[in-house]
């Protein structure tokens, strides 16, 4: 057991560091400050529990019988009256309250923590691109949107450009003179400019072009910092509730089926965690004895495999060539799957 416990309290320092790394990497460009960092890192942990502790806990029970069978702890277990069904009591009682735990963190930790950072982060967006523009430079804020502004003088810009790339459309603003302004109270950024002319491209159609004396340009800061922090989307940023309205009545078949598998995901993570640990054990007294590099090695392609397979599975329901439910819950399915040929192996292996 201590061995157990020292091993998933490492694997999950080292897994929640590098799912922090993604977020920090999310962030960068924003205008996060010292403050905010905290909070963001504070926001990060609870939609990441999910996923960290389902690996943590594999991570460790793995190891841990690995190195039980690998030191011939395992038959003296055995030789003592042990039974190798007595091998789950401890991981399966673990992995039931670290799968409350996981739940806990998906269902309520999510939601609150991709809401919390996307509206920090727009935040910083807001007050980076309102105090930050220097003239002569061009910001590039996602790979959608850049612009610029030859001079500024008086808090007002001249010589604007912006162009915006959209699954939609294509548009280019070029403006003689204008200023950015920017709500305390409101997560939107608006330039308003002067003597300007608009070129845009809608769905197949040419593209057109319009010329204006004074016009408004609206960005929504939360859209912008989606569009580049894909690791924080707002659908996970939804409550149980919100997904499932959403999945009942939304009219898109596409939207409904990504309602429907995030959803689903909520209560397939935490199982994760009893499956992941079911596996564990067998696997581990198959590879005992060839060293924890073959454990290592085994454990990357277990959690490879099975987010493999339910990304792609997700990504098949959403372009509706597989059923929603199938999707959130398959990875599981195949875990359960493989659990009763190993099983069968280690059995031999050791009697």
């Amino acid at each position: 057991m201590p061995l157990l416990a020292w091993t998933l309290a490492v694997s999950f320092l080292v897994l929640a560091f590098l799912q922090l790394v993604q977020i920090s990497d999310s962030a960068t460009g924003f205008g996060v400050t010292g403050r905010d960092l905290l909070w963001a890192i504070a926001y990060s942990l609870p939609p990441t529990l999910g996923i960290l502790i389902p690996i943590g806990l594999l991570t460790a029970v793995l190891l841990t019988i690995g190195r039980m069978q690998s030191e011939g702890e395992l038959l003296g277990y055995l030789a003592a009256g042990g039974t190798l069904r007595s091998l789950f009591r401890a991981p399966l009682s673990l992995a039931f309250m670290m799968s409350l735990c996981a739940g806990i963190g998906t269902v309520y930790g999510e939601p609150w923590g991709v809401s919390g950072l996307r509206e920090l982060l727009a935040h910083g967006a807001k007050r980076s691109l309102a105090e930050g523009v220097v003239p002569g430079v061009f910001y590039r804020w996602t790979p959608n949107l850049t612009f610029y502004a030859r001079d500024k003088q008086d808090g007002t810009m001249i010589d604007w450009l912006i162009t915006e790339r959209t699954a939609d459309r294509d548009i280019v603003v070029s403006a003689k003179s204008g200023s950015l302004l920017a709500k305390s109270d409101q997560l939107e950024l608006e330039f308003e400019m002067q003597d300007g002319v608009m070129y845009f491209k809608d769905g197949s159609h040419q593209p057109s072009m319009m010329t204006f004396e004074k016009g408004r340009y609206r960005f929504d800061i939360e859209d912008l910092v989606g569009n580049k922090a894909r690791t924080i989307s707002a659908v996970n940023g939804l409550s149980l509730e919100e997904l499932w309205f959403r999945s009942e009545s939304e009219t898109k078949s596409r939207r409904r089926a990504r309602y429907k598998v995030a959803f689903h995901r909520k209560w397939s993570f935490p199982v994760a965690t009893m499956i992941f640990t079911m596996l564990a054990v067998p696997i581990g007294i198959l590879i005992g004895r060839r060293g924890r590099g073959a454990g290592i090695v085994v454990l990357l392609t277990m959690v490879a495999g099975y987010y493999y397979i339910g990304r792609a599975a997700e990504l098949s329901a959403r372009a509706l060539h597989f059923d929603p439910l199938m999707a959130a819950w398959l990875p599981n399915l195949v875990g359960i799957g493989l659990f009763l040929p190993l099983w069968m192996l280690a059995k031999r292996r050791v009697l």
